[in-house]
């Protein structure tokens, strides 16, 4: 079975909101900005609740 397979486009709920906090605080530090997990997950959750941003997550299995 190819890698491709087992992977799984989704959109991110606000269940999913830690996790995407964490990738999107991982962005941040990637680009040299400071680590904020709490700033980034009120981000996110606004994001989504006001649903002014789609934001797909590719999950395993």
């Amino acid at each position: 079975m190819a890698l491709f397979e087992k992977m799984q486009i989704r959109e991110a709920s606000i269940q999913d909101l830690q996790e995407t906090a964490k990738l999107f605080d991982e962005y941040r530090l990637f680009y040299k900005q400071k680590s904020d997990l709490a700033g980034a997950r009120k981000f996110i959750e606004e994001k989504i609740r006001k649903q002014e941003s789609r934001i797909y997550l590719l999950m395993e299995g």
